[in-house]
């Protein structure tokens, strides 16, 4: 009973703070709004559709992929950690940031006229190296420790592959 409460007592102060950030990042920036152009721009009334603009079009777009970005990255941290029960589990244990890397130089290397494809090389590298995993230890019944030893030598099989992609290129 005791553990539940300070649960969502840290949860309520972990959301205040959330909101609260929120609030400031939505009311400073780049462009400087007064405290009358934010609250005008932010309730939309007439004659401030500079500051609504700003507001709408810019800061809030920016905040909300922040916060979504930040949720998710939370969110799969927290379910590498409880898949691979290890406090301590982090991408590079299973290999992903690895194969994420050695799509990217590959990527590098044989486009290199096409920087905006650097995002879709690292997602199919991290994509393929935790299907890999997934595979291997579906077939192999594996259990966590073998998963994680197969996430390092993925780690490793790849980090050689930046390497020699590196050297020669």
């Amino acid at each position: 009973m005791q553990s539940n409460k300070r649960n969502g007592a840290v949860l309520a102060v972990t959301l205040f703070f959330l909101l609260l950030l929120m609030l400031l990042s939505l009311r400073f920036g780049s462009t400087y709004l007064a405290t009358r152009d934010f609250f005008g721009g932010l309730l939309r009334k007439a004659g401030y559709e500079r500051s609504t603009v700003i507001l709408y079009a810019v800061r809030l777009p920016r905040m909300l992929a922040g916060v979504f970005a930040g949720a998710g990255l939370a969110l799969s941290g927290s379910l590498l950690q409880r898949v691979t029960d290890n406090p301590l589990a982090a991408p590079n244990v299973l290999g992903i940031n690895a194969g994420a890397g050695f799509f990217v130089i590959l990527c590098l290397s044989l486009f290199p006229a096409h920087p905006h494809l650097i995002p879709l090389a690292a997602f199919f590298g991290a994509a393929t190296v935790a299907l890999c995993i997934l595979a291997l230890s579906r077939k192999l019944g594996a259990d966590r420790l073998t998963i994680m030893l197969c996430g390092v030598a993925f780690s490793a099989l790849f980090g050689a592959g930046i390497s020699f992609l590196s050297v020669t290129d």
